[in-house]
């Protein structure tokens, strides 16, 4: 009877921690989940221009000149920290910009018209789909001050200027 019940006990005891290594239901199991987002920005040129107009004249035109600026497209990751430089022109001189004569009667290469374009320098990107290039935000503008026309001969004149957007 002793070793019956001593067989009955160890059967138990097995049973009991037999049950131990089986977790009741239900089991849960932690899988970490992670992303990595870089910090980007779309940039397009299409369509961009700063146009002071074909029909300028010193007398006209004596108290300066303020062109119709179609400024890039910008769009950056939300909260990024963007800066805008430019490189002043192909024409420029020291710190001058110039458009420069692109043919007769002016003389290329001798004859320019000084002009300055401002933006806002440091920008915030608000998402990839929302502009920051726009007048609200870079707010891009071009001018010729006043006397710039007064000794320049007739004639077409030029310039590209190139945006660098850091990011």
């Amino acid at each position: 009877m002793k070793k019956s019940l001593f067989v009955v006990v160890a059967l138990v005891l097995v049973v009991v921690m037999a049950g131990g290594a089986w977790a009741a239901s239900p089991a849960t199991a932690v899988i970490p989940a992670t992303a990595g987002v870089l910090a980007v920005c779309s940039v397009s040129d299409a369509g961009s221009s700063i146009a002071f107009g074909a029909g300028l004249d010193a007398v006209t035109n004596a108290a300066g000149v303020a062109a119709t600026v179609t400024p890039p497209s910008i769009m950056c990751t939300k909260a990024d920290s963007v800066t805008i430089t430019d490189d002043k022109g192909l024409n420029e001189t020291g710190a001058q910009m110039r458009l420069n004569c692109t043919g007769a009667p002016c003389i290329p290469g001798t004859d320019y018209i000084n002009y300055s374009i401002s933006y806002t320098p440091g920008l915030t990107g608000l998402g990839i789909t929302t502009e920051i290039g726009d007048i609200t935000h870079l707010a891009l503008a071009a001018s010729m001050a006043a006397g710039a026309l007064n000794n320049v001969p007739a004639g077409a004149y030029a310039d590209t200027v190139t945006l660098t957007i850091a990011y």
